[in-house]
């Protein structure tokens, strides 16, 4: 069962506002049910009721249903223990509906430039198979022998005309084998796509951050420990190169060195990012320094996606337009030169 980010953040934020209205487990639980529309998601809630009745605590009942991964599960047990499990269901609704805002801007950023680029197979097809042969035949029926010239000049075009749309076509098979890949191993094709693809390496990173960082504040709100916050945060982050950084950071908080001097050393975070969090720590305001940066990284994520857009955008319309002024250039100049000769 795959239950996507927006449909997490419903099924957490019910959760928390019906617990913080003074419901019990069990009746939440049949009102989160009568409330859904959404089949699947009606199912798990249905699977999840089942499983709290024969499992001793609510987390394991989670865990039970093998759909949600072991941060979510340890946020709910610490809920559970803390006796603050609807702030920490409501901090979870947060997660996820910030989960979701990354993932739709990463698919922006993503899927425009797709768009143009089926676009532009459709064009070329267009010329190299439709219009290239009609102007061909025209040249041909207007009477007068074309030249060597002119036929080498027909030929470059029809040859480009072709190669261009073969290079287009692979393109495009490679992106439906990757679709059809991400749907497979059930992930979002956007994220994982940025996750293997170097062009992306500095939106990557912030996004890492930005995920990172509100985790952190997410987990400080909820009462734990920073250095149990760290560990939790390397079960969150996909394998990358933040986990390195992370998992070294956890390691030597753990032979006694301060937040501070680890993330420095291992350089998780750098310039004024890292002078904001250790003023933070310093004054007592960690948690609110890092809820702040979380919401600076969202910023940032948001304007690298509008300019990855607005550049290539262009590039690709300037692609197109050369594509098709060298073809136009194979047409026109054979015409001018059976007309000159008229």
């Amino acid at each position: 069962m795959n239950i996507n980010m927006q449909s997490r953040h419903m099924l957490f934020l019910q959760f928390g506002l019906i617990l913080q209205a003074g419901y019990g487990l069990e009746q939440g639980l049949h009102l989160i049910a009568e409330q859904l529309d959404e089949q699947e998601l009606k199912t798990l809630v249905c699977r999840l009721n089942e499983e709290r009745e024969k499992q001793p605590t609510l987390a394991d009942a989670f865990a039970a249903c093998e759909v949600f991964d072991d941060f979510t599960i340890h946020m709910i047990s610490i809920g559970e223990i803390s006796g603050n499990l609807d702030e920490v269901m409501l901090s979870l609704a947060d997660y996820y509906q910030r989960m979701d805002e990354m993932s739709n801007q990463l698919r922006q950023a993503l899927s425009y430039p797709m768009i143009l680029l089926l676009m532009m197979l459709c064009v070329v097809g267009v010329v190299a198979w439709k219009v290239l042969p009609l102007f061909q035949d025209v040249l041909r029926s207007l009477g007068s022998d074309l030249s060597t010239q002119a036929v080498m000049f027909m030929q470059f075009g029809r040859i480009f005309s072709m190669a261009v749309f073969g290079l287009l076509l692979l393109l495009t098979a490679g992106l439906i084998v990757f679709l059809l890949y991400a749907k497979r191993q059930k992930e979002d094709a956007a994220t994982l796509f940025l996750f293997h693809s170097p062009f992306f390496k500095k939106l990557r990173h912030i996004s890492l951050l930005a995920q990172l960082t509100y985790a952190l504040a997410m987990l400080l709100r909820s009462g734990i420990d920073l250095r149990e916050a760290m560990q939790y945060a390397c079960s969150l982050l996909p394998n990358c190169e933040i986990i390195d950084k992370l998992q070294a950071c956890v390691q030597g908080m753990n032979e006694g060195e301060s937040f501070c001097d680890v993330i420095r050393k291992e350089q998780l975070y750098e310039g004024l990012a890292l002078n904001f969090i250790e003023i933070g720590f310093t004054s007592g305001k960690g948690e609110a320094v890092m809820q702040q940066l979380s919401d600076e990284y969202q910023q940032e994520v948001s304007h690298k996606t509008e300019h990855y857009l607005n550049v290539i955008e262009p590039i690709i319309v300037l692609l197109l337009a050369v594509i098709i002024g060298v073809v136009l250039l194979s047409i026109m100049l054979p015409l001018v030169s059976i007309l000159s000769s008229l």
